[in-house]
């Protein structure tokens, strides 16, 4: 097992490397001429994941049916009574961060720029956390304000009562992550379709509905229950945070380390309410950059005499439905392949099995064009916090002297916006094939199975590689 996962890393390793050295359509308008046609590259790309794909076949020939992986742990030098010092200092400060935010929202000045909420929402907190969460550790599980707030109510009813804080209401099994799968939909509305999401009072009107909803949820059905199945921010993170190579332990003392991706094989207590909420994440994040290619104008200008009627919400009506078919579309092409590999393997596992199987090896591909697509977004308009942390309502303070900081819009351009998009996209899909390959073999006894089940899935994993590709480079690439 240890020596499987170590070629594993290394060929990830040795595929970076020799790799050209990007990410985004978000962040600078300049446009960039490549040295080859874009075709080529997409090409490349699917070349590159289809030898990859029969690399790791080549690779893994037996088959293992176990769900365990191999991890290092070690026990930090912290006490535990430090660990909580340290980790209760850190709720609090997210708990006033949120506050300041939310207060910003409403009193302060209603230019975007000029306010903090904005960026620390859609900047910091949903792509910069869940860089962290992906790539590093779950640190949203300290830093979530809605858990750090409900952890204090249950202390205070545990010390003036001596009783823990129980729900009021068993969770319905039937639910699963269905919550997560609406609060997936409504976000992506609110981020690529209301025409005010950028505004701070709306904002903020818009989270504090949202975190009502959240501690409702909580006690009704139980802080840990919510958070895992209806919370959409700690949802997501998780599943990024599966892909992640560290874990911090319940003692607070104790460290996990483990290779990339390993944390997505365990995929026992996967629902096909759980698929759903993952293929809305892909599906938005792909919805965000279709927007960005010509296609979109053309589709907009041919559809648009069609809800003409509705005046000025016409364009709003017109995203708001194509938002709704994205991840229809992704479940439908999802279970399509599904459909093949049940087909294929002989009929012997139900379509539903297999798309609850292989769901969580598509993870890497959210998490590769998460930072394909807002990399430069985070490094460069996430500048913007440095002189907003000094006057978060826009109200002329500079508290820790930096509201004169000026944005260096320099720091990443278009060329390597393309090449790390490369990077990020090839090895996201390498990784997700190694992972269903991996689900294949805990999946089905025979190794002629695990192959045949493999068919499909490599021609998913080569057709998205290439359509992502395409996506990443209309706003940025001279295509002729």
């Amino acid at each position: 097992m240890i020596n499987r996962n170590i070629r594993f890393a290394l060929f990830i390793l040795s595929v970076w490397i020799i790799s050209p050295t990007a990410a985004l359509a978000h962040g600078f308008g300049e446009r960039y001429d490549l040295p080859i046609p874009l075709y080529l590259y997409v090409l490349g790309g699917g070349l590159t994941v289809t030898i990859s794909i029969f690399f790791i076949s080549f690779m893994l020939k037996k088959v293992d049916s176990s769900f365990e992986y191999t991890r290092f742990n070690f026990s930090t030098n912290i006490s535990e009574k430090l660990s909580f010092v340290l980790v209760s200092f850190v709720r609090v400060i997210s708990i006033l961060v949120f506050v300041v935010c939310i207060i910003s929202g409403f009193v302060g000045d209603q230019q975007p720029s000029n306010n903090i909420f904005p960026t620390f929402f859609w900047i910091i907190w949903w792509v910069g956390i869940a860089y962290i969460s992906a790539l590093i550790f779950n640190i949203h599980n300290i830093v979530n304000p809605w858990n750090n707030i409900y952890l204090i109510y249950e202390n205070f009813v545990r010390l003036f009562t001596k009783s823990k804080v129980n729900p009021w209401f068993d969770y319905p099994k039937s639910w699963g992550w269905w919550p997560a799968a609406l609060f997936m939909w409504l976000l992506a509305w609110i981020e690529l379709v209301y025409p005010y999401a950028a505004l701070p009072s709306a904002l903020s009107r818009i989270l504090i509905v949202y975190s009502v909803i959240t501690i409702i949820g909580m006690l009704v059905f139980g802080r840990s229950t919510w958070l895992k199945y209806g919370e959409i921010f700690n949802v997501v993170f998780d599943l990024f945070n599966r892909f992640s190579p560290i874990v911090f332990l319940n003692d607070r003392k104790s460290i996990e380390f483990r290779f990339f991706g390993m944390g997505l094989k365990d995929n026992r207590e996967v629902r096909m309410s759980l698929v759903m909420t993952h293929l809305s994440i892909l599906s938005v994040i792909a919805f965000d950059g279709f927007s960005s290619t010509p296609i979109w104008g053309e589709l907009l200008v041919n559809v648009y005499p069609l809800v003409e009627g509705f005046g000025s919400n016409a364009v709003l009506l017109i995203k708001t439905l194509l938002l709704a078919m994205f991840p229809l579309f992704f479940l439908l092409v999802y279970m399509t392949v599904m459909f093949f590999i049940h087909t294929i393997i002989g009929r012997t596992t139900t379509i539903t099995e297999l798309a609850k199987t292989f769901i969580l090896s598509l993870v890497p591909i959210s998490i590769a064009y998460h930072l394909a697509h807002y990399l430069g977004f985070l490094l460069i308009q996430g500048q913007m916090i440095i002189p907003l942390i000094s006057d978060p309502a826009g109200l002329g303070w500079n508290i820790f002297n930096t509201a004169d900081y000026k944005i260096n819009i320099g720091i990443v351009d278009a060329r390597f916006a393309w090449y790390a998009s490369i990077i990020f996209i090839v090895i996201g899909h390498i990784s997700a094939a190694y992972l269903s390959h991996v689900a294949a073999t805990q999946k089905f006894k025979e190794y002629r199975t695990v192959l045949l089940s493999q068919y499909p899935m490599m021609v998913l994993m080569i057709l998205y590689t290439m359509l992502s590709l395409w996506m990443i480079a209309q706003p940025i690439v001279e295509t002729g």
